[in-house]
């Protein structure tokens, strides 16, 4: 979910929420003449978040990087609408 003063992730595997207690993330928001990069926290739940000023308009698109733990970051990407 993006805002325009904050960013929020929600973790979930096959349609459970994932606990974020030890998660982080890394968020890069890309435009067609801006590039904004983030660190998301936990936010209780399966809640990643980040709290800012964020220019969010329809087309702009996310890569995020999620890791728990020790783990490897797994990559996801979308667009925001």
């Amino acid at each position: 979910m993006a805002k325009a003063d904050s960013l929020t992730l929600y973790v979930n595997d096959h349609d459970q929420p994932v606990d974020t207690r030890n998660a982080s993330a890394t968020v890069t928001l890309l435009s067609a003449s801006d590039k904004t990069e983030s660190n998301l926290l936990p936010a209780g739940g399966n809640q990643l978040r980040a709290q800012g000023a964020f220019k969010i308009q329809a087309g702009t698109k996310a890569v995020a990087i999620v890791k728990f733990g020790d783990k490897p970051g797994q990559s996801v990407r979308f667009v925001l609408k």
